[in-house]
């Protein structure tokens, strides 16, 4: 053995490269349909089943060695869409508590005003009628 020497277990770097999210998943799926029927409409069917003899194989290799294979059109789209609505409805969610907060904010606020002003307005209220009291204000007049 000589552990100086940085070469991984091919297995387990195939595996960390074969994760891949659906999105892009979906998307690689797709372009590879693409160059497909862009080879039949070409002509070369024969490169095309090879091409797809190849996939095949290889995929039944990933999985013999207990990777997960992400080669579902129908499931990939649907989990796709799947995060897709979950992705809106934690935006609605988010933009619901935003609201919200700035509304309690907004009433927090238009109270503490209103206090302020009634306090005010008390004071002066007060120091009138002193002033009346002592006979320096004559109702009225101020």
């Amino acid at each position: 053995f000589d552990f100086t020497e940085m070469n991984g277990n091919p297995i387990a770097e195939s595996k960390k490269a074969g994760k891949m999210d659906p999105k892009s998943a979906l998307r690689k799926l797709q372009a590879q349909k693409g160059r497909l029927e862009a080879l039949k409409e070409k002509g070369k069917e024969d490169r095309v089943k090879e091409i797809q003899e190849n996939v095949l194989w290889e995929s039944a290799l990933s999985k013999a060695e207990g990777q997960k294979l992400k080669d579902d059109e129908g499931l990939l789209k649907k989990t796709v869409k799947k995060m897709e609505s979950r992705k809106k409805s934690t935006k609605r969610k988010w933009d619901k508590r935003v609201d919200d907060e700035d509304r309690r904010k907004d009433a927090s606020q238009k109270k503490r005003t209103e206090n302020i002003q009634k306090r005010k307005k008390e004071k002066k209220d007060r120091k009138i009628k002193k002033a009346v009291k002592r006979g320096r204000a004559v109702p009225g007049f101020t």
